[in-house]
């Protein structure tokens, strides 16, 4: 049976986030049921990224849609439509809501449907988003608690959380020591972005230390565009508080380093699903979140890791979580090995996966009917 084409759209070629991981795991196992091709709109390390997978890469140009220059998207949206009827693709993915923005032009002439992966919480009365949404055959929610929130803006909204492909983690080494210090510390991986609250995590590291003095902080991840204002400013604040603040950057080598922390920490003020929270409790490190998004489908409170409520933003109340986990090595323990089981038994199983491919199917499938 030939397999139908889908092309999974990227917003930016220089950024590999979660996103563009997340994506990676859902597709690399679906090769033999869908054919798929991903589009970066031009070289970088995203289309380079792919391509080591073993993945289809297209690369051409697509433009925003901007005042200044408003037919040049247009005649990048009319080459584009070339190239997908040439190819005769049956879907436009949309990996992030905001790779819309490149696509929207392209599907309607083109009248290929397109679907949106919303993996943040867009603004739902914004004027372009709702011409975003209005454009889009469905939408899939990265959780149920994204989705809940779009329910209210399009008729068919679709839950699809990640799949954690946990066979290819398990390849790497994970038992290199790559931090030198032997004291205790406590990560918090993502993107560096305000409503990641790495500013929170920061305010905490001085109540955790009296308690725990030889414990070291470390943020992995790096920011983007404006956010490195931000960035700048959090590097002063750690810089008053201790040199046991640490910024690491980007890190190709995740896996390697979250075992050799005690603690992962998230403390957005609301995530949608994040991913460093699956990849902790593969790993068994205990996890401290705060209790909202798409982090509660994955966490147990005082089971398979610890919530704090975010809604006050106080760092005292995240420190002594941290420090929970870091004095009583039992609970950590515990905690860790009940996260393991049920990530194993949920979001690391093939569920995710057959959910993804009957949506799929259910959306191309009903193409082909109108």
């Amino acid at each position: 049976m030939k397999r139908r084409k889908i092309l999974i759209c990227h917003y930016v070629p220089h950024i590999i986030s979660g996103a563009e991981k997340a994506i990676l795991d859902m597709v690399l196992p679906l090769q033999n049921v869908f054919d798929f091709t991903m589009f970066v709109p031009s070289e970088g390390i995203l289309a380079e990224f792919y391509r080591k997978q073993g993945l289809k890469v297209h690369v051409q140009k697509l433009s925003n849609k901007r005042r200044k220059f408003p037919g040049l998207h247009m005649f990048h949206s009319l080459l584009f439509k070339q190239y997908l009827k040439k190819n005769h693709y049956d879907l436009l993915l949309c990996n992030t809501f905001f790779a819309a923005n490149k696509m929207t032009t392209v599907a309607r002439l083109s009248k290929i449907p397109m679907a949106i992966f919303v993996r943040e919480y867009i603004d739902l009365k914004l004027p372009i988003h709702k011409h975003y949404i209005e454009s889009a055959v469905a939408l899939f929610g990265v959780s149920q608690d994204v989705a809940d929130y779009l329910k209210p803006a399009h008729k068919r909204v679709y839950t699809t959380h990640d799949f954690l492909d946990t066979v290819m983690i398990s390849k790497i080494d994970t038992t290199k020591k790559t931090l030198e210090s032997s004291g205790e510390k406590v990560a918090l991986i993502g993107r560096i972005t305000p409503y990641k609250q790495q500013d929170l995590f920061i305010q905490a590291f001085s109540y955790v230390q009296k308690k725990v003095p030889n414990v070291e902080f470390y943020i992995i991840g790096d920011a983007w565009g404006k956010e490195h204002a931000f960035k700048a400013e959090l590097i002063e604040k750690a810089k008053e508080i201790s040199k046991n603040i640490i910024f690491l950057g980007n890190r190709n080598d995740v896996y390697e380093l979250l075992p050799q922390f005690s603690v992962s920490c998230m403390v957005s003020d609301r995530e949608p699903f994040p991913r460093t929270v699956l990849e902790a409790q593969y790993l068994k490190v205990p996890v401290v979140a705060s209790n909202t998004g798409g982090v509660k489908e994955m966490i147990e409170d005082n089971v398979s890791g610890l919530f704090f409520d975010v809604v006050g933003k106080d760092p005292l109340l995240l420190a002594e979580k941290i420090v929970e986990l870091l004095e009583d090595k039992n609970k950590a323990e515990a905690i860790a090995n009940a996260a393991y089981k049920s990530l194993m038994n949920s979001f690391a199983t093939q569920a995710p996966l057959d959910n993804f491919k009957n949506v799929l199917n259910d959306l191309i499938g009903e193409q082909e009917w109108k």
